[in-house]
């Protein structure tokens, strides 16, 4: 146990208290960082009710929370009508800024009953998601309070886990028996919580204050009590809890704490505590005499050598042993016999305190460092085995494929067989076989690995989490090609893994992510950044084919539910009907060795059309070849036949490259583009289909296609190869867009446009991220409504279908997200955002009415307007599932929705959809509005709340000129617009401060004026302003006063944010001084090109990093062939961005920027 002097003690509570009580920051308060919870009812966007009666928006909690948008920006308050909720809650780490709020801690309640596991599957609430406040609600877990737990075997039950920055909890209640609160890591702050239980009820690492908390201990039916286990593991932790005004009461006898780590820091300050406490206090639990022994070579410590310092440790030890390491070279064999259990091994840094010897050919007896024993941690010490590293750099093949003497050979730096063993920032270096995982459970946190072949081996079960992984091949693997991981899971019994979380992978060569070295091998990738030395193929089955694993690289923002869920998804629809019949494996070195074609319109490449760069690469080919298409628009139909595989089609990006042909009237021969071979991978280019390319009939009335002929089947792309990749691609026709036909198919961030069933087919394919738009403004008045997905799935068995997940669905009028092209057709829906361009019935069976039993539709935690399920038709009631280690076991039982009850609906459906069969995106009515009343209405307000709820048709509001006045003042905003494709055209906006609130969304501003002072254009939207006149008032707002104003506020947060401003011609002038901007986020962004800055009121810096000083790197402004008095760039700050017209034009042009899908073009005008 760590003691506190008291400079330290003074340290402690200054900086917790101030980083706890940072826990309520927010973005939205522009003017200061802190924001108490009595001030949070003035910056609250949007309550939502849960009443478990039925009387609210939601009758769970989850449903709100899952309600709540993907990467929020805005305060968003749940309140929780009185009740017991009996549910589990999860708030994943994409839903931010959420306010969940009770009506009271002793009436508002959500309680679960499970345990056996400290973690988030057996707790009753989680909060993975930053900025997160609750209040006035209580969290329990009665699994060992009389539910299924036995008082003989109690065990870990967790009411709450908070993993996550600045979260906040006031009046809140916390009630279970053993690990109550799961305090896990991140910055908190309790105020007034009521906090029971028994054993360790105050748990974790997190860095947290509690201020006058009443801490109740209920312990007296299993003798000694614990109220926290601190878990600081490392004397730069900043880890631990202070109790400052809290109250220590109950029953039985307690400890205020034992050591869940060597480091732990608990500190009670002005604290009542009641005669429960034990005379002795604290318990140093498994860390009793934590010893320390210094080794330095020098002879100042008490070894001089690492080895002499283990050996010290007598056998069977039961206590922790402390060796510290001072910095050196020490150039030595270590080994950590089995005998000597609870040894923590501790250097300085990894890059002073280094391990080292040189030794190769048994990977049991050559490496520099062998760790037997269980229970073993080590810090900040580097493991190095310099054989191969010290090899002259040559050309060399793996000694498993040549037995040279001079060869590349194992030489692993460290072995580790025992047991919970961990490694806390340390590093692993060699060639070959760097770090021989080789048994046992192991973790390994911010260590950095390097090597060439099979550098992460063995068959452990182990865990790496923000790990540098670095490939430093150099010619030294096989071929020239490297591989990370080499894992040996025997059977599938075993429960041996590896598992990447956070990882980075960089390096000097190609590498693949990993290759089985035994049948059953099984790795991980999730939340990792892979550079572009991974291989496209990524994995190798070695010695196993005929065993091939699947491999799964999860590169999306998941938290551990969602990618619970995500495998299930992977198995229900890619494992399901497979045969033992792998697609071959060919060979690396072939896959990874890379040819270039490069195809020009112009003829500077190798050739100027994408087909006869496809013809000229060989039949039957089994390495992977790029084709590179410069930009431009290559007006030709491509075909991939079935005998050239390993493809990879190359453009500069969807806007630039684009291949188009205009055909119809056969999915099979009138595609665009077809792909007919295996082992496929497209990016970065547009495939067009303009046979159905629409224009108004003469009399204006409706559209129809470009020849007059009814609309037919005019696919853009038809897909039938097997594992066919397609990566930032867009796919634009109306009917049949794209034709999936066969196979496994992965589309990335892909566009999809169309209007009659655009993705269809038979295939077995997975949809991540794309943007799915329906264009049914597009048909005529016969069909005024459209299908997103018509899958084609024949028979019970067969494993096709479409999982569509993170996607967002948009569009230009009404659509449904599918309908049954064959008996058993099979679509999901998962997490997918929905415009309200979804129609309520969401699904039609077509041509099987009266089989709906058979068909497989689902749609699981969707959001949007049009992802209400009330009134959806053939969908299944539930998916029950349970995932045991990796997930490896699963039990997946499917329940769709009785016969009758769907049949009944069928009626209702056909008037659904009738409803909708006469909506076409025009203007369907004129309200005006004169304030003299020679309008329909006087007021603005009046006329727009004359539309109905729910209006899915264009209606103009006509205004008559004059100044119309509201009766109360509404401070500084003149306007604030939250939707998505809001168009202006000719309007004002005045005001002197947030004139202008931009807050979410793609937004457009033609010939508009606006004026102001102090951030008078400000929000997080991504929006494009076209001749603009801004007039700046700031030198009129106090006389005789110097005062500063700020044009922008722009608050984009991250880098893959889309938000931004664009201001495109326009002119700036006024009075006074003003920056262009300041950083409301920390990737603001703001660009001016082709601006009149007449008038010379710009400060010669320009732009201000306000409170997101640091990130400077991360803000992109620019000023791109400006013009005026103020134009002058030369005097600007260091961090403002170059920008040349090319680099404008491929990116912030108004139809790259905020117009990709057209939406402008639908506008009423």
């Amino acid at each position: 146990m760590k003691f506190l002097q008291y400079h330290n003690f003074i340290n402690i509570i200054t900086i917790l208290l101030l980083c706890s009580a940072s826990t309520t920051y927010s973005r939205d308060i522009k003017h200061s960082n802190i924001m108490k919870y009595d001030t949070l009812n003035n910056v609250v966007s949007k309550t939502i009710i849960v009443d478990k009666s039925g009387h609210g928006n939601f009758i769970t909690v989850q449903q709100a929370i899952d309600s709540v948008p993907s990467n929020n920006q805005l305060w968003i308050r749940i309140h929780v009508k009185a009740g017991i909720y009996n549910e589990k809650v999860l708030i994943p780490e994409d839903k931010q800024y959420i306010d969940l709020e009770g009506e009271g801690k002793d009436t508002t309640t959500i309680s679960f009953d499970a345990g056996g596991d400290s973690g988030m599957q057996n707790t009753t609430f989680t909060v993975l998601a930053d900025n997160f406040m609750a209040h006035d609600i209580t969290f329990q877990n009665t699994y060992n309070m009389g539910g299924k737990g036995s008082m003989r075997n109690i065990t870990w039950a967790p009411a709450a886990m908070i993993a996550a920055d600045k979260a906040s909890f006031y009046r809140c209640g916390f009630i279970s028996l053993q690990d109550t609160l799961s305090d896990a890591h991140g910055r908190h702050y309790f105020e007034s919580c009521h906090i029971q239980g028994a054993i360790d009820f105050i748990w974790g690492d997190a860095q947290s204050f509690y201020q006058s908390c009443s801490l109740e201990v209920t312990g007296s039916r299993i003798g000694l009590s614990y109220i926290t286990a601190q878990g600081r593991n490392s004397e730069s932790d900043m880890g631990g809890f202070v109790f400052n005004g809290c109250k220590i009461f109950g029953n039985g006898e307690a400890l205020l704490g034992r050591a869940y780590r060597a480091y732990a820091t608990v500190l009670y300050y002005n604290t009542y505590m009641d005669n429960i406490i034990s005379p002795q206090g604290w318990d140093a639990w498994f860390n009793t005499g934590h010893e320390t022994i210094t080794v330095d070579k020098s002879g100042k410590g008490d070894f001089t050598t690492v080895q002499q310092a283990i050996d010290s440790v007598p056998d069977d030890n039961k206590s922790w042993v402390h060796i510290h390491i001072k910095p050196g070279n020490y150039t030595e064999k270590v080994s950590i016999k089995r005998e000597k259990p609870f040894i923590f091994l501790e250097g300085e840094s990894s890059r002073n305190t280094i391990i080292a010897w040189g030794d190769s050919g048994d990977i049991v007896k050559s490496p520099t460092f062998s760790c037997h024993a269980d229970n073993i941690v080590a810090s900040k010490i580097q493991f190095k085995n310099s054989y191969n590293v010290n090899h002259k750099k040559e050309v060399r093949k793996s000694s498993r494929d040549d037995d040279d003497a001079k060869a590349i050979t194992w030489a692993p730096a460290a072995l580790v067989e025992g047991d919970k063993v961990s490694f806390y920032g340390c590093s692993f270096i060699s060639v070959q076989d760097t770090l021989f995982d080789a048994l046992g459970r192991h973790y390994f946190e911010k260590c950095y690995i390097q090597g060439d072949i099979d550098f992460i081996f063995g068959n452990a079960q182990s865990y790496y989490e923000k790990c540098n992984l670095f490939v430093s091949i150099s010619g030294s693997g096989s071929n020239g090609v490297g591989y990370i991981t080499a894992q040996g899971r025997e059977s599938s019994n075993e429960t041996s893994g590896y598992v990447f979380h956070s990882n980075t992978i960089k390096g000097t060569g190609p590498t693949l992510l990993g290759r089985a070295y035994r049948p059953h091998s099984r790795v991980l990738f999730y939340k990792t950044y892979m550079s572009d030395i991974v291989s496209p193929e990524g994995w190798n089955a070695w010695e196993s084919k005929g065993h091939e694993c699947v491999y799964m690289i999860i590169k999306m923002k998941l938290n551990n539910y969602n990618f619970i869920f995500f495998l299930i998804l992977i198995i229900f629809f890619f494992l399901s009907g497979t045969t033992t019949s792998s697609p071959a494996h060919y060979s690396t070195t072939k896959e990874v060795t890379m040819k270039t074609i490069t195809v020009d319109k112009s003829g500077k490449g190798d050739f100027t059309t994408v087909q006869q760069a496809i013809d000229s690469v060989p039949e039957d080919n089994n390495a992977w070849i790029r084709i590179h298409i410069k930009a431009g628009t290559y007006n030709e139909k491509v075909s991939i036949e079935r005998r050239k595989q390993f493809i990879f089609l190359e453009g500069e990006r969807r806007s630039t490259t684009m291949i188009a042909w205009g055909d119809g009237g056969d999915v099979v021969k009138s595609p665009t583009f077809s792909s007919h071979a295996d082992n496929f991978v497209a990016t970065r280019i547009t495939f067009k289909n303009y046979y159905n390319h629409p224009v108004m009939t003469n009399n204006g009335d409706y559209y129809k296609d470009r020849d007059g002929k009814k609309i037919l089947w005019a696919p853009a792309a038809l897909v039938e190869g097997d594992k066919a990749s397609f990566y930032d691609c867009a796919f634009i026709s109306v009917q049949d867009t794209l034709f999936d036909a066969l196979g496994r198919h992965y589309f990335q961030n892909c566009y999809i446009e169309g209007a009659i069933d655009f993705i269809f087919g038979d295939a077995q394919s997975f949809y991540q991220k794309c943007n799915l738009f329906a264009d049914t403004a597009l048909l005529g008045p016969g069909q005024s409504y459209g299908y997103i997905a018509a899958q084609g799935r024949k028979n019970q068995s067969e494993s096709s279908g479409y999982v569509f997940f993170g996607n967002t669905i948009k569009g230009s009028g009404p659509t449904l997200l599918g309908r049954a092209y064959r008996p058993y057709s099979r679509v999901l829906f998962y997490k997918t955002y929905m415009s309200d361009v979804v129609l309520p019935p969401g699904w039609d069976a077509w041509n099987y009415v009266s089989s709906e039993k058979d068909i497989s539709f689902y749609e699981e935690m969707c959001f949007g307007p049009g992802s209400n399920k009330s009134k959806r038709l053939y969908l299944p009631a539930l998916i029950l599932f349970i995932i045991n280690n990796f997930g490896l076991v699963l039990l997946l039982v499917v329940v769709v929705n009785n016969i009758d009850v769907v049949s009944s609906l069928s009626h209702e459906h056909r008037i659904l959809l009738r409803d909708y069969s006469s909506k076409l995106v025009t203007i369907s009515k004129i309200i005006t509005v004169n304030k003299k009343g020679s309008g329909d209405f006087n007021t603005i307000q009046a006329a727009i709340d004359s539309i109905p709820s729910g209006n899915t048709q264009w209606i103009k509001i006509q205004i008559s000129p004059a100044t119309y006045t509201k009766s109360e003042v509404t401070p500084a905003l003149a306007a604030r617009i939250y939707g998505d494709k809001s168009a202006f055209f000719d309007c004002g906006f005045r005001g002197v401060q947030d004139t202008l609130w931009d807050v979410t969304g793609r937004h457009y501003f033609s010939n508009c004026y606006i004026e102001g002072a102090v951030d008078f254009i400000f929000g997080y939207a991504q929006s494009y302003y076209q001749n603009t006149l801004i007039n700046v008032t700031v030198g009129k707002m106090m006389e005789n006063v110097k005062y500063i104003g700020y044009i922008t506020a722009q608050g984009r947060a991250t880098e893959n944010d889309p938000g931004g401003f664009v201001f495109e011609g326009g002119s700036v002038v006024g009075s006074g001084q003003v920056y262009l901007g300041r950083a409301y986020g920390a990737f603001s962004r703001v660009i001016f090109h082709a601006t009149n800055f007449a008038s010379n009121i710009i400060v010669p810096q320009g732009w201000y990093a306000w409170f997101n000083k640091g990130h400077e790197n991360t803000f992109t402004y620019a000023e791109v062939h400006c013009e005026g008095a103020g134009s002058d760039t030369s005097n600007r700050v260091s961090w403002e961005k170059k920008l040349s017209q090319s680099e404008f034009n491929t990116t912030y042009s108004k139809s790259v920027f905020i117009n990709q899908d057209n939406w402008m073009q639908t506008l009423p005008q």
